[in-house]
């Protein structure tokens, strides 16, 4: 209570002050502009001063919250998003405990498509496979992807599929369906038997699926394989993708599709069918795949790799397709990356500056320096800078690139097979 006493002692003692001494000498304050005059006192003049502050204030605060609301919006909706879906996985987790596979699958599908994870899809996947009896489509088995179309793959994975009855024999007619049961014989059989186990999945042959991808034998591998595992799967399909694309070019790229319609997150094959996507000189199927990739997983290389599909001509067009790219993921090292290479390119210097820092704050790399040392060059500035960026590019973290897990050999393509040591499967990309 005295400290507040005080404190407002404190802060009355000047107004008072200054109000008493304006008060003894008021004085006077004449403005003659264009013809106008206003004739007042020295308080009331500090009075209207004071209250065009306040309103200058206020306007300023209210321009720099309305251009905070997309960013506050945004961010809300990300947390209500990952709210929703801590909440399904937790009710996914209790369905599968307590055997309620169908319900179990349907609250997976909810927390996947709301945390926006392909690899929380495939783990809840194996933990609650789908019962026996209901088989699934062919729409939904089929691994091809069709052109423009967008994967649902949290459906795909997670989707209730509805039960076939089969067809009576022909020349038999069909029997009369069997009356449903009361609700407590209902429930009493649901409390006497246990919900069907899932059946076992075959124990993978390693040495052998390894034998066989090492001698080139991929129908071997495939049916070594089977459907019960699917990153193993998608690997020999990369693997035998990757030795066609120099002999057989569209039927590489063919299974590279399959590959990223399962897993729209496999880098590596992202990488292969851009690739092959430029060598066939095919950019719309390129910009799918970017578009595909870029909001779960950028990196500037993606870009460096479909480089050749833009020609000098085509320079307007790579600008706005990056500017849309950028978009899907606007807060990314690397769309900062790829925006301050196109405003190099276009040699909008304050452009690139500002991408460029920004990508150098969230992921140092000696792109970005290289690219800022050459800002500065070609805008005019000082030696010093130019010194200090690349003086940082040479200290910068080396770039990502494949390393095996097995040898710690670098690669700067993927393979199946490490190029160094013949490990399997070790390449990881870092």
């Amino acid at each position: 209570m005295i400290l507040r006493l005080l404190s407002l002692l404190v802060v009355s003692a000047p107004v008072i002050f200054v109000t008493l001494w304006f008060s003894g000498n008021p004085g006077q304050v004449v403005l003659d502009w264009l013809g106008w005059r206003v004739e007042t006192n020295v308080p009331i003049f500090l009075v209207m001063l004071l209250v065009v502050f306040v309103v200058l204030f206020v306007v300023e605060q209210g321009v720099a919250s309305l251009a905070a609301l997309p960013v506050r919006l945004r961010s809300s909706r990300r947390a209500k998003g990952m709210e929703k879906g801590l909440t399904a996985l937790i009710e996914c987790l209790d369905a599968a405990a307590t055997g309620d596979i169908e319900t179990g699958r349907r609250l997976g599908a909810e927390a996947v498509r709301h945390l926006h994870r392909p690899d929380l899809a495939e783990r809840l996947d194996r933990l609650m496979p789908r019962p026996a009896s209901s088989p699934e489509p062919a729409a939904a088995t089929s691994s091809v992807k069709s052109p423009g179309r967008k994967r649902n793959w949290w459906g795909r994975l997670f989707a209730i599929k509805p039960r076939l009855m089969p067809l009576p024999p022909r020349g038999r007619p069909m029997t009369p369906p069997v009356t449903a049961p009361s609700v407590s014989s209902a429930m009493s059989a649901s409390v006497a038997s246990p919900p069907p186990a899932p059946l076992p999945v075959s124990a993978l042959d390693e040495a052998a699926l390894i034998a066989a991808i090492q001698a080139g034998e991929w129908e071997s591998a495939l049916s070594l394989v089977g459907e019960s595992y699917p990153t193993w799967r998608n690997l020999v399909l990369l693997g035998q993708a990757v030795t066609l694309a120099a002999t057989v070019p569209q039927q590489a790229r063919d299974l590279v599709g399959q590959v990223i319609a399962d897993d729209p997150a496999q880098l590596a094959g992202i990488q292969l069918a851009l690739r092959l996507d430029v060598a066939a000189g095919n950019r719309s199927a390129a910009e799918t795949v970017l578009l595909g990739i870029w909001p779960h997983s950028p990196s500037f290389r993606l870009m460096t790799l479909s480089a050749p599909l833009w020609s000098d001509a085509d320079a307007d067009t790579r600008a706005a397709f990056v500017t849309a790219l950028a978009k899907t993921n606007p807060d990314h090292a690397a769309s900062h990356l790829i925006l301050g290479e196109q405003a190099v390119f276009a040699r909008q210097w304050g452009a690139a500056r500002l991408h460029l820092v920004a990508a150098v704050k969230a992921a140092p790399s000696a792109v970005a320096y290289r690219l800022m040392a050459l800002v500065e060059e070609q805008d005019g500035g000082d030696a010093a800078a130019i010194d200090m960026w690349k003086r940082l590019e040479g200290n910068a973290p080396a770039a990502e690139t494949w390393h095996c897990q097995a040898c710690g050999g670098v690669t700067e393509d993927w393979g199946l097979v490490c190029p160094q040591c013949a490990a399997v499967g070790k390449l990881s990309w870092r």
